[in-house]
């Protein structure tokens, strides 16, 4: 599994992903204030961890160009729009 770190700058999580293989990490729910997630054009592969769901600021996710499978975790209430 090839990914980096989630950093936090400013009380806000960033992560960088480049060229990554794997899977998407739980901890990436850590991330409450999280508001944009760009995982497109890597070799990612399993599922997205439900997790995910616990980033309340979530807005905008970007996954196209990936091996990722299985269904998208569902975010019921979380989700204003």
């Amino acid at each position: 599994m090839q990914y980096s770190t989630v950093h936090v700058i400013c009380g806000l999580c960033v992560s960088f992903w480049c060229c990554s293989s794997g899977s998407v990490p739980a901890s990436i729910g850590a991330c409450r204030d999280l508001t944009e997630l760009q995982l497109n054009n890597n070799a990612l592969s399993g599922s997205l961890p439900s997790e995910l769901t616990q980033c309340a600021g979530l807005r905008y996710v970007w996954l196209e160009h990936n091996q990722l499978s299985g269904r998208i975790p569902d975010f019921g209430t979380t989700c204003s729009d």
